[in-house]
């Protein structure tokens, strides 16, 4: 079993944040009031994760800005047809691999339902994936309702993150990883890092 993470992991979300970037500097709204909005608009007061377009349109409404037309700016930069585009190269190719291979794939991603499902569907992966984990608590938090309802043995994380991979992996003994990070570590605590999700591929296959 694969349980994988969707942001800047299978999906670009530096390039899809730097391009709402500039839809909302468009407007005339300073890059700062872009960044500080984003922060605002990424986790509430009690710790949930809750990004998505409204949230973020509401946060730069709090700056003195129109939350009509900052809405629709962001909402332009997810229509379906453009999201495919932030697939990272080989994210198609993993994912196909993993299938064939008959592995039970589980999508783990961090942020509002909605928003998560709009990316992931509108990109193009929602259907390779078995069960799917849409959250608002941290992945740590989570981790374990995955195990409970997916007994297996083989249980693989590939994730982006450094800190919460080897967070999780200290956790669940039973549980090895993949970092997929453009770090120049080679590997942090016994877990690879590995730069491309071919480079993942490649290391699991060793395995």
């Amino acid at each position: 079993m694969y349980i994988i993470d969707f942001d800047d992991t299978l999906f670009n979300t530096q390039l899809f944040k730097q391009k709402r970037k500039e839809a909302i500097v468009s407007l005339g709204i300073s890059p700062e009031d872009y960044e500080l909005s984003y922060i605002q608009g990424y986790v509430t007061e009690q710790g949930e994760y809750c990004y998505s377009n409204q949230s973020h349109a509401t946060a730069l409404a709090a700056l003195g800005h129109n939350f009509d037309d900052v809405y629709q700016a962001l909402q332009v930069t997810t229509i379906s047809k453009n999201l495919q585009s932030y697939l990272f190269d080989d994210t198609i190719f993993f994912l196909e691999y993993l299938k064939n291979k008959n592995k039970k794939l589980i999508l783990l991603s961090l942020g509002a339902h909605s928003f998560q499902q709009l990316k992931s569907q509108g990109s193009g992966v929602l259907g390779f994936f078995d069960d799917i984990f849409f959250v608002q608590k941290k992945k740590e938090e989570v981790i374990l309702e995955i195990l409970n309802k997916h007994q297996y043995d083989d249980i693989w994380f590939i994730n982006d993150k450094i800190e919460e991979t080897t967070t999780i992996v200290e956790k669940h003994k039973n549980i090895k990883a993949v970092i997929k990070n453009k770090s120049d570590l080679k590997e942090i605590n016994g877990i690879p890092i590995r730069q491309s999700l071919k480079e993942v591929i490649d290391y699991i296959e060793h395995k």
